[in-house]
């Protein structure tokens, strides 16, 4: 991100108002959320292009899906994240994210969505290794076959825009 300073804060009031309301508490956002919403924003400018808006995230308990991939990250930090967009927005963002033109919604257009969100939390969980000492792991990327996701806790969903269409990122911190 160009500003770093800024976009942090824009990051730490993400956290703030939507995931760490859920706690009804004043503590600070942990840097481990800070660092993986930064660096989402990061692989989203840097894979699909820049061109997108966040909206503040909202707390649900239940989530109904369109196309939907999942990761979950294990170890200190255990948390899964979904992405969910329509099958035409993912049609453009599996053409940007590759570098090349899909016209239908297909096995490729699938594979890639899921390498997406494999790329970013292995660059994560790489980043934590390296620079904080941290060991996590991952489970495979899998498409969510259920139409809609039950929470145990509520969980923070951010809407990104982008020309193409809006791109659903689901946080489900795990305790």
């Amino acid at each position: 991100l160009d500003y770093y300073d800024e976009s942090r804060e824009k990051v730490e009031d993400f956290f703030f108002n939507v995931i760490e309301e859920k706690q009804n508490n004043n503590e600070p956002v942990s840097n481990f959320k800070i660092d993986y919403c930064t660096l989402l924003f990061n692989n989203l400018i840097r894979f699909i292009g820049d061109d997108f808006t966040p909206l503040k995230g909202i707390n649900y308990s239940e989530y109904p899906t369109e196309f939907c991939v999942s990761q979950e990250v294990q170890g200190r930090y255990p948390l899964k994240l979904y992405i969910d967009m329509p099958q035409e927005t993912c049609i453009e963002f599996a053409s940007r994210y590759v570098g090349e033109t899909f016209t239908e919604f297909d096995e490729y257009v699938e594979a890639s969505i899921m390498d997406f969100i494999n790329l970013h939390n292995g660059l994560f969980c790489v980043n934590e290794s390296s620079s904080n000492n941290v060991e996590l792991s991952l489970t495979p990327p899998q498409v969510e076959t259920e139409p809609l996701l039950i929470f145990e806790t509520p969980t923070s969903v951010m809407t990104v825009l982008f020309p193409f269409g809006s791109i659903n990122f689901i946080f489900e911190i795990k305790n």
